[in-house]
């Protein structure tokens, strides 16, 4: 039996559950996954691909978190005043109603450093090396990069409520230095009072100041 299986009985009291109560035991399931110090990113899969994701990583198309996962946990003051929307969100996953939830545990940007914002989360994607890579020859669609398993947690598993937790997983794990892959730049938005894209050396990034990751709204996904 798979390690995301319980016995049907298990399954069949979830079921009888009220979407409260839902949310009260998914709060419990959650609460050894909230981190101070950290952001919580997830990703929505079937449960058939799900083990293979926490032993091989997430693949992504594009140099761009916001691609393949989005900010969970708000990052409130204490993990008991998480809005009910948090775990709403993962009852009723909005792609494909997905009841597979990879759990990405970031370390935040050392505010000294200067060196905050999107860039610094996208960092976290690894560019594959060529014989890895999904080439399909169209942009967006080739798989060329991978949020390695050391940042993966595991997986709440919405049908039982249960979470599997990744043996992988590395809670010092860091996040690489800055190396601008060959699409960055096209990855870039543009200033509002810029006329072009910014022209990027090899190992620059573009910081944002002031960048709080415990802000949601920072997170533009």
């Amino acid at each position: 039996m798979s390690q995301h299986d319980q016995p049907i009985k298990e399954n069949t009291y979830i079921e009888s559950l009220s979407e409260q109560e839902r949310i009260n035991k998914l709060r419990e399931v959650m609460k050894p996954l909230w981190k101070p110090g950290f952001s919580t990113a997830a990703h929505g899969t079937s449960m058939h691909v799900a083990d293979s994701i926490i032993t091989n990583g997430l693949r992504a198309n594009v140099f761009l978190l916001d691609s393949t996962a989005i900010p969970l946990l708000t990052g409130a003051a204490s993990y008991e005043e998480e809005p009910d929307s948090v775990f709403k969100q993962v009852l009723h996953w909005q792609h494909r109603d997905y009841k597979c939830i990879i759990i990405i545990q970031i370390p935040n940007p050392d505010p000294a450093k200067n060196e905050g914002g999107m860039n610094y989360f996208n960092r976290i994607l690894e560019e594959l090396p060529d014989d890895k890579k999904i080439k399909e020859g169209i942009p967006g669609v080739d798989v060329s990069y991978v949020i390695q398993p050391k940042f993966i947690q595991g997986y709440i598993n919405v049908e039982n409520l249960s979470f599997v937790k990744n043996p992988a997983y590395d809670e010092s794990a860091k996040i690489p230095p800055p190396k601008a892959p060959k699409e960055w730049a096209e990855h870039i938005p543009l200033n509002e009072n810029a006329s072009e894209k910014p022209k990027l050396e090899s190992g620059q990034t573009v910081a944002t100041n002031n960048f709080d990751p415990t802000d949601p709204n920072n997170w533009v996904w």
